[in-house]
């Protein structure tokens, strides 16, 4: 067996046992079907308490992501007053948008994803939730019309771009665009108790344009992205000086004032 060989065959029986821990063995299965077909394969899964089961795309990022918010917890919280409203900003599939809802039942979510194949998932998952709202948009530093890329062919690595922006990776439609201003008007949002970010490099330009309304938010979650993008990191931190509390779960970054989480 030549090496190159023996290297896949070891990722794949690394993948096989993270799929197993992460998703049970039906779950491998299912990805093994993807790898021999090379195409996705949907498994529906209900994780323990919930009350609806949800799809996953195996075969692509979306068991990733699962295992992050449910195996692994990146955005779990405890807060000291229940959340009224959460914007689940780069919602993907819905799962975190599902989390919360579980969490926090009285909250209203509103969740924004870009991409149309992500977003269709994200209504079929968050259909037993009422108190999610799925929104085709974009969040960005103001309301328009973005590009969306491409980014790394994976179903959790759309990014958005403002029109003719950088060339060096494939422009697969335009989405609208949306502030927190405009959002928080839209949705007749006085303040956000919880903004969850994962917005793949557009937290540099979101949070540039923060001080329009960065005091109407008390907990921030995030996912920084300056390995692809520099300056993501200072855009935020710059934006959210006057939050006290700060700490880290995986990749997942949580910022929040005095006195709303314990």
């Amino acid at each position: 067996m030549t090496m190159p060989t023996m290297t896949r065959v070891r990722s794949r029986i690394a993948t096989a046992r993270k799929y197993r821990r992460w998703i049970g063995l039906r779950g491998v299965l299912y990805g093994v079907r993807a790898e021999l077909l090379h195409q996705t394969s949907e498994m529906q899964i209900t994780p323990r308490g919930y009350r609806a089961p949800l799809t996953l795309r195996v075969g692509t990022s979306d068991v990733v992501t699962y295992a992050e918010t449910f195996v692994r917890g990146g955005y779990a919280l405890r807060l000291r007053h229940p959340p009224r409203v959460i914007v689940d900003a780069g919602a993907n599939i819905g799962l975190a948008s599902i989390y919360f809802a579980h969490q926090f039942p009285g909250a209203r979510i509103l969740a924004l994803e870009p991409e149309s194949s992500n977003y269709a998932m994200l209504c079929r998952n968050t259909a037993a939730y009422p108190q999610i709202v799925p929104i085709q948009a974009a969040l960005w530093s103001a309301t328009g019309t973005l590009e969306l890329v491409d980014a790394m062919g994976k179903h959790s690595a759309f990014r958005t771009q403002m029109p003719g922006g950088a060339q060096d990776r494939p422009v697969i439609g335009q989405v609208a665009a949306v502030d927190m201003v405009r959002l928080m008007a839209d949705y007749q949002v006085e303040r956000v108790d919880v903004l969850k970010v994962d917005i793949e490099c557009s937290e540099l330009e979101v949070f540039a344009g923060a001080a329009a309304w960065i005091d109407r938010v008390d907990v921030i979650l995030i996912e920084l992205h300056d390995r692809f993008r520099r300056g993501c990191a200072l855009s935020f931190y710059a934006a959210v000086q006057d939050f006290a509390v700060e700490w880290r779960r995986g990749v997942v970054i949580g910022v929040a004032r005095e006195g709303h989480v314990w």
